[in-house]
């Protein structure tokens, strides 16, 4: 989908800007990785003469470190379901497209919802100046 292809161009800007490197690992479905984390955390906690059960969204972490940016065009809590899984050290952020009746462009609503290429990128690290983000535009949630 478009984020995939989003944060792809994230991370190469990443690389191309700061020689940041990325890993962008493709997510259909938020609230499946979310629950088989919970299903192990379960099985860990009634089982704890057992050997661990690791999940597959702790199994992709691993080895990869820096922060975590997770974007959905849904609403940001269905990204935001994988924040109880990120270890204490590790910084995350969820991006999301959290409005409704908007009739535009793609390109538009991800601009509109922070959700484009450059807010990825800026969420991975602070790049304001670099790729002309307003800091001072009004929150799209309307709050």
């Amino acid at each position: 989908g478009g984020s995939v292809l989003e944060a792809v161009a994230a991370a190469q800007m990443l690389d191309a800007e700061f020689a940041v490197k990325a890993d962008v690992f493709s997510c259909p479905s938020f609230s499946e990785l979310s629950r088989e984390a919970f299903d192990c955390e379960r099985w860990n906690r009634l089982h704890p003469e057992s050997p661990p059960r690791v999940s597959h969204f702790a199994q992709c972490l691993d080895g990869h470190d820096g922060p975590v940016v997770a974007v959905s065009e849904y609403v940001r809590a269905v990204a935001d379901q994988l924040h109880s899984f990120i270890p204490a050290d590790r910084h995350f952020t969820a991006l999301g497209a959290d409005g409704y009746g908007r009739s535009d462009t793609r390109e538009h609503l991800r601009e509109f919802f922070e959700i484009d290429r450059r807010w990825i990128a800026h969420a991975a690290i602070a790049a304001i100046k670099t790729w002309k983000l307003d800091a001072e535009k009004p929150n799209p949630l309307g709050v």
